[in-house]
């Protein structure tokens, strides 16, 4: 072969070594990228997970409360058939009685408003969460 021939050769296998060189490393950019990517679902996984936990304990929790509401019913009726039944209760002991009982609705009520403030806060993390979620699936998009 001759000179030339061979100095195409090299100038061939020279251009085609840098061309692989960089194919090689945009391939390596994104593997990284796609490692960073799931890096971010596992993160996001683990938000759905501990907000599934917390609606489990928001839901032990209102069950409670309507155990206790329901208690509280048993409660009233239970001192409505006392009233009933003794005319002589006295009227200090009466106000007691339905002291405690407002007591205990306010106490539940109170409950209830913190369930709901725990409500909130979980629906507006589950928003981030999605819009999150969006955001890597746009990101998932251009890298295809």
């Amino acid at each position: 072969m001759d000179s030339k021939a061979m100095e195409f050769l090299e100038k061939m296998y020279l251009e085609f070594s840098q061309r692989f060189e960089q194919i090689d490393k945009r391939f390596e950019q994104i593997d990284r990228r796609f490692e960073q990517i799931d890096r971010r679902f596992e993160q996001i996984d683990k938000r759905f997970e501990q907000i599934d936990k917390r609606f489990e304990q928001i839901d032990e929790h209102f069950n409670k409360l309507e155990g206790e509401v329901q208690d509280n019913r048993e409660e009233i009726k239970k001192l409505e058939e006392k009233l009933t039944s003794q005319h002589d209760m006295t009227r200090e002991e009466l106000k007691k009685e339905i002291s405690y009982v407002y007591t205990e609705a306010r106490d539940i009520d109170k409950k209830v408003d913190s369930i709901s403030k725990d409500v909130k806060f979980i629906k507006h993390k589950e928003f981030q969460n999605e819009q999150e979620l969006f955001e890597l699936k746009d990101q998932l998009k251009v890298i295809k």
